[in-house]
C-alpha cells in the first residue's frame, strides 16, 4: 500500500518532464512526512521499502514490523542522468543469498519501462554498475552508506526477509536472470 501511495504521489507530482519529479513538488515528499506514514499503523504495510532523501542525505527504510532505519548515505550517479534512475529493487543476483551479503545489487526502471533491468549494464561502451553498499573505494553508481554500523543494521534486516521473494530481470542475454528481492529502493 505504501508503494502504491509513493507510486501515485510521483506520478501526481511529475512536471512536464516524464524522467522528473516537478521541483517545486518535491518538497512535498520529505522525511517526515514519509515517516508519519510508514509508522501510521492504520495503513496496511505488506513489505518492507527504502527512500533515498537527497535534501537530507539519508537512506530511509521500514521493514514489516513498521521497524524505521535511517542511515546517513550518498548518491553516486555522476555521468548519469540522475532523474532518469529513481526507482529501484534492492537485493542480490538468484545465485547468491540475503544471508551472506556485504552488499546490495540496485536493479533499475526506467520511469517509462514497467521493467526492472539487471543492475550491471554498458554505457557509451563503458561497463557500469548498480549498489547500494558501505564500502568507500568500490567505484560504483547507487548509494553508500556512510555509517558502516547503521550498513550491518540494514543487512540485518534483509536477513530477516528471507530469500524467497525472486524477481525476473530484463537484459539482453538470451536466458532471463532473476534476483531475491529484498525491498524497492525510491530516490527523492
Amino acid at each position: 500500500m505504501i508503494k502504491i501511495s509513493i507510486l501515485l504521489l510521483i506520478a501526481l507530482v511529475a512536471g512536464s518532464n516524464a524522467w522528473s519529479m516537478n521541483p517545486r513538488w518535491v518538497e512535498w515528499f520529505s522525511l517526515p512526512a514519509w515517516k508519519r506514514s510508514v509508522t501510521n499503523v492504520s495503513l496496511p504495510l505488506h513489505e518492507s521499502e527504502c527512500v533515498f532523501f537527497r535534501r537530507e542525505q539519508v537512506l530511509a527504510c521500514v521493514n514489516v514490523e513498521r521497524t524505521v532505519l535511517e542511515c546517513p548515505a550518498v548518491l553516486n550517479m555522476t555521468d548519469l542522468d540522475q532523474t532518469m534512475f529513481s526507482s529501484f529493487i534492492v537485493g542480490v543476483d538468484s545465485n547468491e543469498s540475503l544471508n551472506s551479503a556485504s552488499r546490495f545489487s540496485l536493479y533499475p526502471s526506467l520511469s517509462e519501462y514497467p521493467y526492472h533491468l539487471v543492475s550491471k549494464m554498458g554505457l557509451r561502451g563503458v561497463p557500469i554498475e548498480f549498489s547500494l553498499h558501505d564500502q568507500v573505494e568500490l567505484l560504483v553508481f547507487g548509494v553508500r552508506v556512510t555509517d558502516s554500523s547503521c550498513f550491518g543494521q540494514l543487512l540485518d534486516m534483509a536477513r530477516k526477509c528471507g530469500d524467497e521473494n525472486v524477481v525476473s530481470l530484463r537484459s539482453f542475454e538470451f536466458e532471463k536472470p532473476t534476483a531475491i528481492q529484498f525491498t524497492h529502493l525510491y530516490v527523492v
